[in-house]
């Protein structure tokens, strides 16, 4: 049977008599986190539950993944858990770069204002591992640069992308976006 069949499923049979629902949604990520199910990128985030998925830079995985949502925890960068600052930031550090403490001025849109401050360069050019910036909304919005594809789109993890408090990956246009080259 394929993977795709078993998601058409609605229930499968233990036993003789007895019958346990599962959702579709639920066996889908079940089956990709076993391997099961080949990933593809689409233009467009790609909401996933944060214990559904190991979120690793460097084989370090994100510490916070099972935070509870919301909330107003401060991780060691002074950034509220399971936002996409505070996931950026592990990210960075994660990654063997020095990411400042910016406490009290979290909000993803001040990032490349605190990077120029810090003397850490931001300009319009992406690479693997820096941090873009969306600046516009009340908040902003930050996302880990994971690759730069040929067609000019970068693809991103990141949280709380639907104001949700969920890890999701997307592949996205550069336009609109600066870029935090940590050291």
């Amino acid at each position: 049977m394929s993977y795709t069949s078993l998601l058409r499923e609605r229930s499968i049979k233990i036993g003789k008599k007895r019958k346990v629902r599962i959702s579709v949604k639920f066996l889908a990520i079940a089956l990709l986190v076993m391997g099961l199910v080949p990933t593809v990128n689409v233009i467009a985030a790609t909401p996933v539950h944060a214990a559904s998925i190991v979120q690793t830079v460097n084989g370090t995985q994100y510490p916070y993944a099972n935070s509870s949502w919301p909330n107003n925890e401060a991780d060691p960068w002074g950034m509220y858990k399971r936002q996409c600052v505070s996931y950026t930031a592990w990210a960075v550090a994660a990654s063997g770069r020095n990411m400042p403490y910016w406490g009290g001025k979290g909000n993803a849109n001040q990032w490349d204002d605190n990077a120029r401050a810090a003397g850490i360069p931001v300009d319009s050019s992406p690479r693997v591992g820096d941090v873009a910036v969306r600046n516009s909304g009340s908040f902003g919005h930050v996302m880990y640069v994971d690759s730069v594809n040929g067609d000019g789109t970068i693809n991103v993890s990141q949280y709380n992308a639907n104001w949700n408090g969920a890890y999701s990956t997307a592949t996205v246009g550069t336009s609109g976006l600066v870029f935090i080259h940590f050291p």
